[in-house]
């Protein structure tokens, strides 16, 4: 089993949550320079990637 690979804005997801837990989605999208809607769809795979 492969480990999955993540690409800048993943990182960077996963950097600002783990920094800022409880940020609302708007506010993780507009720190990662990313429409709301796609940070939460990136938010959802990198949480069910676990």
């Amino acid at each position: 089993m492969s480990s999955p690979q993540y690409d800048r804005i993943d990182r960077a997801i996963l950097a600002h949550l783990q920094r800022h837990g409880r940020t609302p989605n708007v506010d993780l999208a507009e720190a990662v320079r990313l429409s709301p809607s796609s940070a939460l769809r990136r938010t959802k795979a990198l949480e069910a990637d676990g």
